[in-house]
């Protein structure tokens, strides 16, 4: 598969095309995102392999639960030490997995890029807390990020994902990065207060629009191409703190 080359056609990207974006180029030769084939063991070839030739692996119907746990389980726990990085190779990992839920919890095309945002943070929340002692891993992650996004909005505290921000905790307070992220130029002023708006402080994007007068789908187009270049900052570390 050549970088960057998405899942799904047509449309704003949505977080995991941006994740799967971020996921190929960090596999590329001289990526990060490898791991050794000696520590994983099952016949893998004794050389660094990167995440996106074991996704491969994984996605083979023949490969049982010890192959995958022996993936995963270095993976995350690259994750919960390293951060950002090999969150977003976890991410990358899971990706199909994490398209097909997405797919299933989304009710409307228009909600579609809110719904996946959602089970991007909840799968980014799952690697901090799955039991990496227990097998099936890839079960244990599905199985929490698919509780909380089937939860009703009214269970959930903020009843909005805060996607572009769920990736690195280094990058500070929403908040505070969002302002940063309008002081370096990254997305507009007004940009920053629609996913504030939006994202933080619960007010459905409909809402927005009809205040704003603007077109939903506009709008919502409108804050993806800005939560993209946000995401892309982050990743890049351009906005963390000084």
């Amino acid at each position: 598969m050549p970088p960057f080359a998405p899942y799904r056609q047509g449309g704003a990207p949505d977080m995991l095309d941006i994740a799967e974006g971020a996921f190929q180029l960090l596999c590329r030769e001289s990526g990060p995102l490898r791991i050794h084939g000696d520590v994983l063991g099952y016949g893998l070839p004794s050389r660094p392999i990167s995440l996106a030739e074991l996704r491969l692996v994984l996605c083979h119907p023949a490969i049982g639960h010890p192959v995958r746990d022996a993936v995963w389980r270095p993976s995350i726990r690259q994750a919960r030490a390293h951060g950002d990085i090999w969150i977003t190779g976890c991410i990358g990992l899971a990706l199909p997995v994490l398209r097909r839920l997405s797919a299933r919890l989304c009710r409307t095309p228009a909600d579609a890029a809110d719904v996946t945002a959602e089970v991007v943070v909840a799968f980014t929340r799952a690697l901090r807390r799955v039991n990496l002692d227990r097998p099936r891993l890839t079960l244990q992650l599905y199985r929490a990020t698919r509780t909380v996004c089937a939860r009703p909005a009214t269970a959930r505290p903020g009843t909005s994902p805060t996607s572009p921000f769920a990736f690195d905790a280094a990058a500070g307070h929403p908040d505070l990065l969002l302002t940063r992220a309008a002081a370096r130029g990254v997305i507009s002023h007004a940009d920053a207060r629609l996913i504030g708006v939006t994202r933080l402080e619960s007010v459905p994007l409909r809402t927005v629009a009809e205040d704003l007068a603007v077109p939903y789908d506009v709008l919502r187009r409108r804050r993806a191409a800005a939560e993209t270049r946000l995401r892309t900052a982050i990743l890049k570390g351009r906005l963390r703190a000084a």
